[in-house]
């Protein structure tokens, strides 16, 4: 009586490992830009949420803060730090942890007299942002 084999052949198992190796050729970079636009998001957020807290001490004080600490924020974050922009009328974040394509770009928002405004500077992809933010070098 003849044995019967019970396993993979060689062919096979090359054809599984093609496909995995295609997937994963296709998944690890959609990976990456989902990772970049939730730190972008995240930055957002952290920033969104200090909005009214800049207004307020903005119309208490009759001037702009000094010091991101007088709106409640603190200068160190999970991804970077936060601190004032140029203009005092601004909140900055600084990405420096993270992925590549968040890693080096600051989340802004800026107000002026038509209201709070997003720009992301250090060649961001427009398509990773928050909607509202605008990429700007």
């Amino acid at each position: 009586m003849k044995a019967v084999n019970k396993g993979f052949t060689l062919i096979e198992l090359m054809i599984v490992v093609a496909v995995i190796g295609v997937l994963a050729a296709i998944a690890i970079p959609q990976y990456q830009k989902y990772v970049a636009k939730s730190e972008f998001a995240a930055a957002y957020a952290s920033l969104a949420a200090a909005k009214t807290n800049l207004d307020d001490y903005v119309i208490s004080n009759g001037t702009f803060p000094t010091d991101v600490s007088q709106i409640g924020l603190s200068a160190s974050a999970a991804m970077g730090t936060i601190g004032l922009g140029t203009s005092t009328s601004a909140i900055t974040y600084n990405i420096t942890k993270g992925s590549p394509d968040a890693s080096g770009r600051t989340v802004q928002l800026a107000r002026d007299s038509n209201g709070w405004s997003c720009s992301v500077t250090g060649g961001a992809v427009q398509a990773l942002l928050p909607k509202g933010c605008t990429a700007s070098n």
